[in-house]
């Protein structure tokens, strides 16, 4: 059963714009591994911005200040074929909050907004149980494929 959020929370999630990244940065050089990420900030341009982006990434906001992110990268040869739910990560501080859920719930309406119609999948690592168990109580379901030593789920 999913946790219930607090109407009242100043935590949001929406998808970032040209103007978000700076605070992304600062979220970004904050985790464990900040190169990771450093490319979607770095000469983003149309990639992530314009209206055929490949990539679009959703901020977990608290007030202010980005707590989490997650993005949606899409077919680069074909937009509406495919899109996988991929580089979640929410701060440390942040976690067990039901706020994974946010994520998931935030990039699903996206996509039914602009109605996309190809597949959908999402990649965990194997050990990552908690994040496989937020993407099952999504909609996603386990394979048995894996991409680049991570488990696919495909939603059904």
């Amino acid at each position: 059963m999913k946790k219930a959020f607090d109407k009242n929370s100043t935590v949001s999630i929406r998808p970032l714009g040209p103007d978000d990244i700076d605070a992304y940065k600062a979220f970004c050089t904050r985790l464990p591994d900040p190169e990771r990420y450093r490319r979607y900030w770095e000469n983003s341009g149309d990639r992530v911005f314009g209206d055929n982006s490949i990539y679009v990434i959703f901020g977990l906001w608290d007030n202010d200040q980005i707590i989490g992110q997650t993005l949606i990268a899409f077919d680069p040869d074909d937009r509406n074929a495919a899109a996988v739910f991929c580089e979640s990560e929410i701060g440390p501080e942040y976690r067990g909050r039901g706020y994974a859920d946010m994520l998931y719930e935030s990039r699903l309406q996206y996509l039914k907004d602009i109605d996309f119609k190809g597949a959908v999948e999402t990649h965990i690592k194997a050990e990552n149980a908690p994040s496989l168990k937020a993407a099952q109580s999504n909609g996603f379901s386990l394979t048995g494929e894996t991409h680049k030593g991570f488990c696919v789920l495909k939603t059904v």
